[in-house]
């Protein structure tokens, strides 16, 4: 303790694995089956309508970001009336944009959905069926909608940063792709003079400005199902500039998927050069693809330590 402020040296990062190590039911197959139970068939239609459900239940954040733009648009091409039509009507000005929209509605419904699934997840497991032992003298960065840490380990709530909410406590917890490209495109070069811009413009096929609308409306979609890692980095700045001291850094149950590798990055970037990373795996597979996130990451084979969560119970990491 410095100055009456608490000095952490370790840092314990949890993600879904640990949840699921714990027998808690929180995968997205279990959002699924929650969502077929409890959601409205408009809604369990128009989500799987142009994504596949063996993709969307199995990877959902990621899945939101694999909408099939194209099948949606021939769905709604006979809509696209030619202006010189003798049936025509002034309906078809916005008749195309209408059913893009219609189609994609689903989109604002998902937090609401996700909000009440966390709410009835049952996280009362007892921690001494596994002899799971996890230090209150930590930092944790919880990956998880759920109160495991604090439910069931005692951890206090301000050294726990939920950094995508936390089930009753936020009103919309954050889920979404992380791609930004989807609603970022800009077909306009870079670094054009005012005269090359002007030229370039002018010669610029528009197009059908239904199709334009409707175009806007789909990046509208992505952009509101997308993750802003960058953003919520930026938000929680504090955290992260805590870390400055952390000497170990455990994660536990964490897929390292590519969505949030920037919040490691941002980790790695601020704890000390010699940190010892002490990370878990599910599998030879995993263990591979861990190895490689990390790798890229810079961070030296030397400092990585990989464990199978079941071995946790069998050994002292924290003392």
């Amino acid at each position: 303790m410095l100055g009456g402020v608490v000095i952490y040296k370790r840092l314990i990062i949890v993600g879904n694995g640990f949840d699921l190590f714990h027998g808690i039911n929180s995968r997205y197959y279990d959002f699924q089956n929650f969502v077929y139970e409890n959601a409205s068939r408009d809604f369990i239609d128009s989500i799987e309508k142009y994504i596949p459900p063996e993709d969307l239940w199995y990877q959902f954040e990621e899945a939101l970001g694999h909408l099939d733009c194209e099948e949606l648009r021939d769905n709604h091409s006979d809509s696209l009336v030619s202006y010189g039509a003798d049936n025509w009507s002034d309906a078809y000005h916005h008749e195309y944009q209408y059913f893009v929209d219609a189609d994609l509605a689903f989109a604002k419904d998902i937090p609401q959905y996700l909000n009440k699934w966390i709410d009835d997840i049952d996280t009362d497991v007892d921690r001494r069926l596994n002899n799971f032992y996890l230090s209150p003298n930590s930092l944790y960065l919880s990956f998880n909608y759920t109160d495991t840490l604090e439910h069931v380990y005692g951890i206090a709530r301000n050294q726990i940063l939920y950094i995508h909410g936390k089930a009753g406590e936020n009103s919309n917890l954050i889920a979404g792709h992380g791609n930004k490209s989807l609603f970022q495109k800009n077909d306009i070069p870079d670094n054009l003079s005012e005269e090359e811009y002007e030229e370039f413009m002018s010669n610029m096929d528009f197009g059908d400005v239904r199709e334009n609308e409707a175009e806007d409306i789909i990046k509208g979609y992505f952009r509101t199902t997308y993750k802003d890692v960058e953003r919520l980095i930026s938000l929680n700045e504090g955290f992260f500039c805590s870390l400055g001291c952390i000497q170990e850094v455990f994660v536990l149950g964490h897929s390292l998927s590519d969505v949030d590798m920037p919040y490691f990055y941002t980790i790695k970037n601020i704890v000390p050069f010699n940190c010892q990373w002490t990370v878990s795996y599910y599998g030879g597979a995993e263990r591979v693809h861990h190895q490689q996130q990390l790798l890229h990451l810079g961070i030296s084979p030397m400092k990585i330590n990989f464990i199978d969560l079941q071995q946790w119970t069998r050994k002292k990491y924290m003392k």
